[in-house]
């Protein structure tokens, strides 16, 4: 008690704590650490994130390749990226606590939902038919049923009148969304070929370090293909339960440029090693890429489609989002991973591992030009 009154006092208790305390040591350590942790400087420190080279983790990015989400989860919060990424951290959740399934879960039934449809529909050789004669609202309806018993099956759904009304909520927005879907697949001549597709790709050996060679991987929702123009198109599928559009999904190019969505130019690039009627390596293949946004709530909803410029990759945009990229993979290369605090604060699951309101961490935050720079790609514009 009187090493605390000391320490309060801006007096040393060091003679006191190595006379009296069976670990010495242990104040000393965390005295240097509260000492560096209140700094007032304009670098950060090594509590700060900086961590430096992690060389088992880039091992098995150089391995595995690189995903899209994954870069977009660092251009959104580094700091996020490192303790879900690298460490695995994530809030427990009491099982009293759980009222039924959240956004993701709803995701991944919408999604297996699609893939069932769509896969069964090119089983029959629906779209390959003239004649339409399959009754795609009861396919629509029977694979619905059935994903919805199996996530019953596994998870928990919470009140039952509750879990009754998402159900008929999701079905309602699907066969309106899958209606639009295939009115516009019998004009534009486009029909689905692949689903769910896992692909990996090489970058070019021209493209700037450490970028050159690099892998990259995702999966891909569904490619569509227009025997025609020998064109493809590969679609990635959004459920979106707000009631307005957010500022990233109206203008994609620009959102990748500042990271925040590059699923779409990776998949341009995964794409051309998954075309299912590719005849060799030397074909060039011409490739679009979309979002299907699934948003009851938007204005110009259910079904809101919005696409990535096929050049995205080339001319003066290519080379800014290819500065991008580079920066970022750069970034996580030298083991930078510092708090970049946003709304997405809110919802963040590592949150209460984070000083995001500490004054002195955010003062060197600010202004060190490390996280500067990270910053500033938000404000990175296309042209």
């Amino acid at each position: 008690e009187l090493a605390t009154r000391l320490a309060l006092a801006s007096k040393d208790p060091a003679p006191l704590v190595d006379l009296c305390l069976p670990s010495p040591s242990l104040y000393r350590r965390g005295s240097e650490v509260i000492h560096r942790l209140e700094a007032i400087t304009d670098r950060l420190a090594e509590h700060d994130g900086v961590l430096g080279p992690v060389p088992d983790y880039w091992s098995r990015i150089v391995e595995e390749g690189l995903s899209p989400t994954s870069l977009e989860g660092y251009a959104r919060c580094p700091f996020q990226f490192f303790a879900r990424t690298l460490l695995g951290l994530e809030r427990l959740k009491r099982p009293e606590e759980v009222t039924g399934p959240g956004p993701a879960d709803m995701g991944q039934i919408v999604h297996s939902i699609l893939k069932s449809f769509y896969q069964e529909l090119i089983d029959r050789k629906f779209f390959l038919s003239k004649e339409k004669s399959t009754d795609t609202a009861a396919i629509l309806k029977a694979v619905t049923q059935k994903a919805f018993l199996e996530f019953e099956q596994n998870h928990p759904t919470g009140y039952p009148l509750a879990w009754q009304i998402r159900r008929e909520e999701i079905a309602t927005l699907l066969e309106a969304a899958v209606a639009q879907d295939l009115q516009g697949l019998s004009e534009s001549g486009y029909h689905p070929v692949a689903l769910e597709c896992e692909g990996t790709a090489r970058l070019p050996q021209s493209w700037p370090s450490p970028l050159s060679g690099l892998a990259i991987r995702g999966r891909m929702d569904r490619i569509d293909y227009r025997r025609q123009e020998n064109r493809y198109r590969v679609i990635d599928y959004k459920l979106k339960s707000a009631k307005s559009r957010h500022p990233v999904d109206k203008d994609l190019l620009r959102s990748a440029l500042r990271g925040q969505r590059l699923q779409l130019p990776f998949y341009l690039l995964l794409g051309k090693q998954r075309a299912p009627h590719k005849t060799s390596e030397s074909e060039e293949l011409s490739l679009d890429a979309a979002f299907y946004f699934l948003a009851p709530q938007w204005p110009e909803g259910p079904l809101v489609i919005e696409r990535l410029p096929r050049d995205a990759w080339e001319g003066q945009s290519g080379e800014a989002l290819k500065e991008t990229v580079a920066f970022l993979v750069e970034a996580i290369r030298q083991g930078l991973f510092f708090i970049q605090p946003d709304d997405y604060c809110r919802y963040c699951e590592v949150s209460e591992a984070c000083r995001k309101n500490h004054r002195a961490t955010m003062w060197r935050i600010e202004r060190d030009p490390r996280s500067r720079a990270h910053l500033d790609l938000r404000d990175k514009k296309a042209g």
